[in-house]
């Protein structure tokens, strides 16, 4: 595990962290974080967000206000850390997990995004530039911090209400490091914000950006190697994912339902596989119900919104969530009439 040493300020600046402690909170708690990728059991995603929680290690009060002091002076060059990528870890770790924790009190969601914005671009003005046609000529472990922050940011400055066609070669080039770590087999001290399925992660946020500017084929065929996987889990989240594209396509250009409808099928029958999870099948069939009523299927529709109410109704353990109801129960209501007649 990475471990930088203690950073000594500036006597002028009190802005000292405890690197060590902090780096080995954070970094261990992402990992864990992201052990439920894997296993994906109802018990260690409640785990994994209560992670987030004050209640958990989140970031607490004390320690938002420091990094948002910190950064802030990082921003207005007022301070420069003499350890800047473990300023820079520190700065990116902890503004995602601000980003995903929900406050046990104030500040409100609009300054939560101030504060993960002032974080993450702290960081980004502490980087150093990149020749991404030429990755080998940096070392494995600066590599693997400046793609995560890469990532983070293209996601976050959205706050700023950043257009996706300014954010997507942020994220590109965070996707196109992690594809060149992955090639590189490196263990964790070099390579530490390596975790299972990192690629796939990373080209999420690609995949919005690309839909946000309606390129719905170019969004499919970075979902579509996915359907590779060795996981039902993932195949079955892939599947969604396509058929959500397909959905918007058909939304705006009016063609893609059948397509949309296909993966959706597939998506199901995925998440039946017992290497799957309960919440991924209701995903997968709720994304079916919406398919079948787009293309005027409405007895096929209501029949799956009928027997997710049903199943949540029986046991409230089944793995659905409150917006599985809501979206069955948004079928049944808009079309009464048809089961009156």
């Amino acid at each position: 595990m990475y471990k930088p040493k203690m950073f000594q300020p500036n006597a002028s600046i009190e802005f000292t962290l405890d690197v060590d402690d902090l780096l080995k909170t954070y970094l261990y708690l992402d990992k864990a974080l992201f052990k439920p990728r894997k296993d994906n059991s109802m018990e260690q995603g409640d785990a994994c967000f209560k992670k987030f929680s004050n209640e958990g290690k989140g970031v607490t009060l004390p320690l938002r206000m420091k990094l948002d002091a910190i950064a802030t002076a990082i921003r207005e060059k007022r301070f420069v850390p003499e350890d800047t990528l473990s300023y820079i870890d520190i700065l990116t770790l902890s503004s995602n997990h601000l980003d995903q924790q929900r406050f046990n009190e104030k500040p409100e969601p609009k300054e939560k995004e101030r504060l993960v914005l002032n974080y993450l671009e702290a960081a980004y003005a502490l980087d150093k530039n990149y020749d991404y046609e030429h990755l080998e000529k940096y070392s494995v472990r600066d590599l693997s911090s400046h793609a995560q922050l890469l990532h983070y940011l293209g996601k976050a400055r959205r706050y700023a209400g950043i257009s996706a066609e300014e954010r997507l070669p942020l994220l590109l080039n965070a996707l196109k490091i992690a594809q060149f770590l992955s090639s590189l087999s490196c263990d964790e001290k070099e390579d530490p914000h390596n975790y299972e399925n990192r690629i796939a992660t990373y080209e999420l946020p690609v995949n919005y950006c690309l839909q946000d500017m309606k390129q719905y084929d170019k969004a499919a065929e970075l979902i579509k190697p996915q359907l590779e996987l060795p996981s039902a889990f993932h195949r079955a989240q892939a599947s969604i994912q396509l058929a959500n594209i397909y959905v918007k396509k058909h939304h705006d250009f009016g063609v893609g339902l059948d397509i949309a409808k296909q993966y959706a099928l597939c998506a199901v029958q995925e998440s039946l596989k017992p290497e799957s999870s309960n919440l991924v099948n209701y995903n997968a069939r709720v994304c079916l119900m919406n398919i079948l009523e787009a293309a005027k299927e409405i007895d096929e529709a209501q029949s799956i919104a009928t027997a997710i109410i049903e199943e949540m109704d029986k046991n409230i353990e089944c793995g659905a969530k409150p917006i599985h109801r809501e979206a069955a129960e948004k079928i049944i209501n808009a079309h009464k009439s048809f089961t009156l007649q």
